[in-house]
């Protein structure tokens, strides 16, 4: 009987003894009926946007303030220092512009006859693609005054940029080529016959998938040179970087599992039976989803260099979508009612290289919402 009664709000951590590394704390930061869609953080802040009233949240760790208008729908921010970029579309019309807020104003960075997608932000710099025309997709570049177009007439797409450099993946002249734009000039790092994209930077050190043969592969570019980080006849996606650091989901024929290339070598994080996808990095940390969860749900997972830790456990699915600084903002799903939620990591990161076993990802435990999660922990602790 006392499994059947739910709590209203419960957040209990268990910190075992082989927790020495640091920790994870979780706060829920939404709690009604609203829909909330993807939080983004830059280690500071977090954002995002309500479905009902289409306006930007903004929350600093206190207090949550809006971005809103009446006559344009607010929706997708990102937050970069004082900085949110964010689209915009009128009611009635799909067509989407690009904003800028910085911390008073907002400002339309662009007003066209044609749809303005997959922007990226730094700072005050915002990058991103518009579909000029039904053939074109050309990028865009707003260096905080004034805006540049970047390619002519190409098929260009994710735009990705990191204080002054950009990058983005190309086909011109009949090649698929990664594109550095730097010091003002683009040049191609690499160009050839196989389908190149989802190109990630972090400083001068840039990773993509590419295809060869019949899977992609991971490649990465470390200003000078180019290393094949894979090599393997499955796919390797969702890429993520820090630094030197790089994470991806690799299919090991039976599942997908994370994998985590720290400027030297390759470790594989997981090797179980369920699926871990979507992995972000911030410096060594490494967050990802994982269908471990009652009724087959994704929970969030962490590891820090030595230690895999269980952030949640609940019956429905978190959905990761940023990790910057100790922050990683995720939303949830029970009974539609899309919620935002943090979670912190404190402490210092284990820097020991992992070994070939991968610890059991229940160190670290979240419960919540249940009496039965509660007993589950008390059992934990015998």
């Amino acid at each position: 009987m006392k499994s059947r009664i739910l709590l209203i709000f419960c957040l209990c951590i268990l910190q075992s003894s082989a927790l020495s590394a640091g920790s994870v704390s979780v706060t829920q930061i939404t709690d009604d009926a609203e829909r909330y869609f993807p939080p983004h953080t830059d280690g500071h802040s977090i954002v995002w946007h309500d479905y009902t009233y289409s306006r930007i949240n903004i929350y600093d760790g206190n207090t949550i303030t809006y971005l809103d208008d009446p006559v344009w729908r607010y929706y997708h921010p990102q937050v970069s220092g004082d900085y949110i970029a964010f689209f915009g579309n009128i009611v009635g019309d799909l067509q989407t512009e690009i904003f800028l807020y910085d911390g008073s104003t907002i400002e339309q960075l662009t007003s066209n006859n044609y749809y303005d997608n997959y922007f990226h932000i730094s700072g005050n710099k915002v990058v991103w693609y518009g579909e000029v025309d039904a053939s074109h997709t050309d990028i865009f570049y707003y260096d905080g005054s004034v805006t540049h177009r970047l390619t002519e007439n190409s098929y260009a797409k994710d735009p990705k940029i990191d204080g002054d450099n950009i990058v983005w993946a190309e086909y011109s002249s009949n090649q698929y080529k990664i594109m550095l734009y730097s010091d003002g000039y683009a040049t191609p790092i690499t160009a050839s016959n196989t389908l190149k994209e989802k190109p990630m930077i972090s400083g001068n050190n840039i990773v993509w998938r590419e295809r060869v043969g019949s899977d992609y592969e991971i490649f990465y570019f470390n200003g000078t040179q180019i290393t094949a980080l894979t090599d393997n006849i499955y796919d390797d996606n969702y890429i993520d970087i820090d630094g030197n650091h790089i994470v991806w989901a690799g299919y090991d024929g039976n599942d997908y599992e994370i994998f985590y290339f720290d400027g030297v070598t390759t470790i594989q994080l997981t090797d179980n039976n369920v699926p871990d996808l979507y992995p972000l990095i911030s410096g060594n940390i490494i967050s990802w989803q994982s269908r471990i969860g009652e009724n087959s749900t994704f929970e969030i997972m962490v590891h820090d260099g030595s230690e895999t830790y269980r952030v949640t456990e609940n019956d429905y699915t978190e959905y990761l979508t940023a990790f910057n600084g100790d922050i990683i903002a995720f939303y949830t799903s029970p009974l539609q009612e899309y919620n935002i939620f943090m979670a912190t990591y404190s402490g210092t990161p284990n820097n020991d290289t992992p070994g070939s076993s991968v610890p059991e990802p229940a160190t670290l435990v979240l419960c919540a919402f249940s009496v039965t999660a509660l007993i589950k922990k008390i059992q934990l602790k015998k």
